[in-house]
């Protein structure tokens, strides 16, 4: 069986690491970008089994790297955000996500 590799986009370094702990302990392959320019650029270049995604992101908004990821891959993404109105969600998943998570 193959290694699945998720990678988590995320600016705030706490939640990062404790996504990419409890993934790594169920023997994912974990890779972790701040910024939306080395997500985007992570995401192409190692082609992830998935992608978790915070909308808002130091330089490129989430929304748009959504965009550009689901109009180039097929990969699943999740975003992940503190942006939980139902306006946002609706957002986030016409902006390709394929489901929208609210952080607590």
């Amino acid at each position: 069986m193959k290694d699945r590799k998720i990678l988590i986009i995320e600016d705030e370094k706490p939640i990062a690491d404790i996504l990419k702990y409890g993934f790594e302990k169920e023997g994912f392959l974990v890779r972790c970008a701040c910024t939306g320019g080395e997500g985007f650029e992570l995401a192409c270049r190692e082609q992830p089994d998935v992608v978790l995604l915070d909308w808002m992101l130091p330089d490129i908004s989430g929304v748009d790297i959504c965009r550009m990821l689901a109009e180039q891959y097929t990969m699943p993404i999740l975003m992940l955000t503190a942006r939980g109105n139902v306006e946002d969600k609706l957002y986030g998943l016409e902006s390709g996500a394929d489901d929208y998570i609210t952080k607590p």
